[in-house]
């Protein structure tokens, strides 16, 4: 998780670079597809796969499934709502300061999983809910 939030992270700081050190051009556009490759390659060993992981470890089981389904509404509701709002944001920002606005709301969510998320790797169930309780 901390490597792909890390990976998302450079890669909007770098399309933020890009678009506004860059004129438009040629250079700018296979710039701009290098950083969205980064991207969705960081999204995919991240966030992207982990979170549903993540989220499954450490939901009691008595709530898991219900759980589940609110965290699931909940991020296709945000990505919805990020989608929905990116080009008027980037209306008002431009693409720079939409890229450096979703870099820096990624380096949050990292510094959220470092402080909070505990290691689950060779650990049961049990072992994880334990460390919740305390």
């Amino acid at each position: 998780m901390l490597i792909g939030t890390s990976g998302i992270t450079l890669s909007l700081l770098f399309l933020a670079c890009v678009s506004f050190f860059i004129p438009v051009s040629v250079l700018q556009g296979y710039l701009t597809v290098a950083g969205m490759l980064m991207y969705i390659m960081a999204f995919a060993i991240g966030p992207g796969v982990i979170v549903w992981l993540c989220l499954s470890e450490i939901l009691p089981t008595p709530i898991r499934a219900n759980g589940m389904a609110v965290c699931l509404f909940a991020n296709s509701l945000t990505s919805t709502l990020l989608a929905g709002a990116f080009l008027q944001i980037a209306h008002v920002f431009g693409y720079a300061g939409n890229f450096i606005l979703c870099g820096l709301t990624t380096l949050l969510y990292f510094m959220l999983v470092y402080k909070f998320l505990p290691e689950s790797n060779q650990k049961t169930l049990e072992e994880i809910e334990q460390v919740f309780s305390e």
